[in-house]
């Protein structure tokens, strides 16, 4: 008899809730007036970037701090200027402005750098973001721009690039030639931790730097120009979890790790946001957002509820029966108290298997029973052809090393010859013409002769088998 206790519900398919997201959204911005809306004064002229505190100038360039409180004459009035320049800020009032190249000073480079609220922490990742603008009233666009986060500022003596490797850079070859709409520079990058300023410009030589002549009749004839508004740097450290976990009587769970601007690889290859799981395994995901990196994995159990299986069964005297059930990945006790999956009995009784996990309990017992089988014969009494590569087929084995003449025969509850064979090693696997017989019980004849002191002895038995489906 058969006794289960479960713990958990059945359920065909199940979306893991994994926490995911960014800080970003709500994270505070590090960069300080990043929208150069604070002034210690209204700038009257070029080249007063000091003025939007605490943004400076950290080599021998000129770069500008326009602001609508500016007078028109000034240069740097927003939003028009009498060179012919006009934008209206991105955000707010105010803006600034560098040169990214020079078409009659080679290498020649300005740049914005500001001191951050507080020191980046290493192995942390974050956001940058600013807006730039081509200024209609320069005659070349280009295509480098980026943002460079350094420990204690950066400083050059001269007007040439500062040769650094930036964080965040416009990806090489576009070129921003929007004299109208602002542009989006942005990306992510891992700190390697201290870092307390941020410096923007062309960290690119002329000959890494590709420039279009886009404004031949520009005021300025011999350089590109842009503007620079909002820009910030929040934290944007990774916030996925993937935990070790167990699930009962689940077809399939959905792990979704989806994260803003992303990419990801799983274990398999597999590059999408969410995975499949179908069985017990360890999955693995790696996230990537520009240089950072997140890596996750976990162990899953798919367990099912145990349900072992044992059949009644009779054996010959002195031969031994090996009992075995399905593997639940669980905890396993017999009446003998071992506690394999699997174990041989010779005895004649009752044998029971005990199996437990976490998703319940479940017992099943079976009747062996042995006789005389003289030239030592094993009759099964049940068979269970269902393909779990346990108990598929029936068989029966005659130990005989003088044995001629094999013989048996199966019939149908009808009458109906289904199955013979003169193969002592052949086995039958439930079916008829191709089909497969339904659950009942079949009745056999096994007929042999055996040489016994040089004479022919015949023996023969009968009994009947379950098939069970």
């Amino acid at each position: 008899m058969k006794q289960i206790y479960t713990s958990m519900f059945w359920m065909s398919f199940l979306v893991l809730p994994v926490f995911t997201g960014f800080q970003g959204a709500c994270a505070q911005n590090l960069i300080q007036n990043g929208g150069f809306e604070n002034f210690t004064s209204c700038p009257n002229f070029a080249s007063q970037l000091g003025l939007a505190t605490p943004w400076f100038n950290p080599n021998a360039g000129t770069p500008e701090y326009f602001n609508s409180c500016a007078d028109f004459n000034s240069w740097v009035s927003v939003p028009a200027q009498p060179s012919g320049g006009y934008q209206e800020p991105h955000g707010g009032e105010g803006y600034a402005g560098i040169f990214t190249y020079r078409f009659d000073v080679q290498n020649m480079r300005e740049y914005l750098q500001v001191p951050l609220i507080s020191q980046l922490e290493a192995g942390e990742c974050y956001y940058f973001e600013m807006f730039v603008n081509l200024a209609n009233d320069h005659r070349y666009a280009c295509d480098r721009i980026g943002a460079f986060a350094s420990v204690g500022p950066l400083n050059s003596p001269g007007v040439t690039y500062i040769d650094v490797d930036p964080d965040i850079e416009n990806t090489q070859g576009v070129v921003i030639s929007d004299t109208a709409r602002w542009t989006r520079i942005n990306g992510y990058f891992t700190a390697s931790g201290g870092e307390d300023h941020i410096t923007i410009g062309n960290f690119r030589s002329d000959e890494e730097s590709l420039t279009v002549d886009v404004n031949p009749s520009a005021w300025y004839t011999t350089s590109s120009y842009f503007l620079i508004d909002d820009v910030s740097l929040v934290k944007a450290s990774f916030q996925t979890e993937l935990s070790n976990q167990t699930h009962c009587n689940l077809e399939e769970l959905l792990i979704d790790v989806s994260e803003a601007d992303a990419s990801y690889l799983w274990q398999d290859g597999s590059t999408a946001s969410s995975f499949v799981v179908s069985q017990s395994g360890n999955y693995g995901v790696t996230i990537t957002r520009g240089s950072c990196v997140n890596v996750l994995n976990a162990d899953i159990l798919m367990l099912v509820t145990p349900n072992p299986n044992l059949l009644d069964s009779t054996i010959c005297e002195g031969y031994d029966l090996k009992l075995e059930v399905q593997n639940f990945n669980g905890d396993y006790i017999w009446n003998t108290g071992s506690t394999e999956r699997a174990i041989n009995v010779l005895e004649p009784g009752t044998y029971w298997v005990e199996v437990s996990n976490v998703c319940g309990i479940s017992r099943d017992s079976m009747e062996l029973a042995t006789f005389d089988c003289g030239c030592e014969v094993f009759l099964p009494s049940a068979f269970t052809p269902n393909r779990d590569a346990i108990n598929d087929d029936f068989y029966i084995a005659v130990d005989c090393p003088k044995m001629v003449d094999f013989r048996i025969l199966i019939y149908n509850r009808g009458g109906e010859l289904i199955y013979e064979t003169n193969d002592p090693y052949r086995r039958w696997d439930g079916t008829y013409s191709g089909r497969e017989c339904p659950s009942g019980v079949y009745t056999y004849s096994l007929s042999y002769y055996t040489l016994n002191d040089g004479q022919l002895v015949q023996e023969d038995y009968s009994g009947s088998i379950r098939l069970v489906r």
